[in-house]
């Protein structure tokens, strides 16, 4: 959360997603009392670069996606929890590589960030383009 506000402030990332990030935005100090119970301080709060709250508000998405809630696989099964077959180091259980990349393809939000990568690298084209053609000194 604050690395993706951190970038984001500083025009070096787009966020993307469904939903704000989760909103913990505290630094807290415990302090256990003599019965057993505790008390928690806030002692500091997390902003953005640009001043930003994350506590209670997150990190607003710049584009818009909603991840597909469920895969199917080539032999017909269907994946309910796609995080867990995406993500590095745990078992894809039922769906093997062929799968996995035919469900990133249909993806929204991985066809959404695609798009803006697609998007950025016609920017720095013709950025190049209009540099190539300046006079040199």
């Amino acid at each position: 959360e604050i690395l993706s506000g951190a970038l984001h402030d500083n025009n070096r990332a787009m966020i993307i997603g469904d939903k704000p990030t989760y909103g913990k935005g505290r630094i807290q100090s415990v302090y256990e009392l003599h019965d057993g119970s505790a008390l928690f301080v806030t002692v500091a709060k997390y902003l953005t670069p640009a001043g930003h709250v994350i506590d209670k508000h997150g990190i607003e998405p710049d584009r818009s996606c909603k991840m597909n809630a469920t895969i199917s696989t080539g032999d017909g099964d269907v994946v309910e929890d796609i995080m867990s077959a995406f993500m590095p180091g745990i078992s894809v259980g039922l769906m093997g590589e062929s799968e996995m990349a035919s469900a990133l393809s249909k993806d929204r939000c991985v066809l959404t960030a695609a798009n803006v990568i697609h998007d950025k690298a016609a920017i720095v084209h013709a950025t190049a383009n209009v540099a190539a053609a300046l006079p040199s000194r």
